[in-house]
């Protein structure tokens, strides 16, 4: 069973997550439904924290959003070998 996230948003706070692969790129304000689809995807996926709502414009280079604050949380994947010192199953 996968991990389930704590992250909330709510009126107060009009940040969202974004993930991105080689691939695909997607935003979302549910992080348990953005897992979902890049984990779909089958390729190993950064997911981040962007702290502007997510009808904002903004930058993406290399694969991140350029916003102050962004913070990355993490690399994943569900492929065995894939950068070993940075998998984590969820």
């Amino acid at each position: 069973m996968g991990k389930k996230w704590k992250f909330t948003n709510n009126a107060d706070h009009h940040g969202h997550f974004f993930a991105s692969s080689l691939h695909t790129w997607m935003a979302y304000t549910n992080i348990d439904v953005l897992i979902t689809r890049m984990k779909a995807e089958k390729d190993l996926f950064n997911l981040f924290y962007v702290p502007i709502d997510i009808q904002a414009v903004y930058d993406i280079e290399f694969y991140t959003p350029q916003v102050n604050g962004t913070v990355l949380i993490g690399q994943y994947s569900e492929r065995e070998g894939d950068y070993p010192c940075h998998d984590v199953k969820i």
